[in-house]
């Protein structure tokens, strides 16, 4: 029989920083979530008529790529803490083709999106530009910090 006071307290895996970073993630894509919510509650014809001229094959292969580069990398993940490096490697190289085939297939559907007349308008280029810059913006500066700093 085992004791709460006698096993070893559980750590989260990984960095501190990373897990803030995806709690705060989280809490901006929940409170997009409502908003979307609260939208197609207001909007229903809309929202259903976007829907169907979606091409759900595509989105069913977009999703089925995500989930299995989500094993690989949890394949990875264990592999890793068993100490078998070229393994882990292995995981991690199919876990990034899997999210390069995704990425593609966004990419297609876009294309095909703006073939069809369906396209951001100066309000959706502007909010796309500002994350861009804003990850050019969290990349120069681990540039600095990691590559260039001594």
């Amino acid at each position: 029989m085992h004791s709460a006071a006698a096993e070893a307290p559980r750590e989260l895996p990984g960095d501190f920083a990373m897990w803030m970073f995806i709690f705060a993630e989280l809490t901006v894509f929940a409170l997009l979530f409502a908003a979307y919510a609260m939208a197609r509650a207001a909007h229903p014809a809309e929202f259903a008529a976007g829907q169907r001229a979606l091409d759900r094959t595509v989105g069913l292969a977009e999703t089925a790529l995500l989930a299995t580069s989500g094993y690989c990398v949890a394949r990875a993940r264990r592999s890793v803490s068993g100490d078998a490096a070229a393994a882990c490697a292995r995981w991690l190289c199919c876990a990034v083709l899997l999210g390069c085939g995704f990425a593609l297939l966004r990419g297609h559907e876009f294309v095909a999106d703006a073939r069809r007349g369906i396209t951001l308008d100066h309000a959706g280029v502007e909010t796309a530009g500002a994350y861009w810059h804003m990850v050019d913006l969290l990349w120069l500066v681990l540039f600095f910090l990691v590559y260039v700093s001594h």
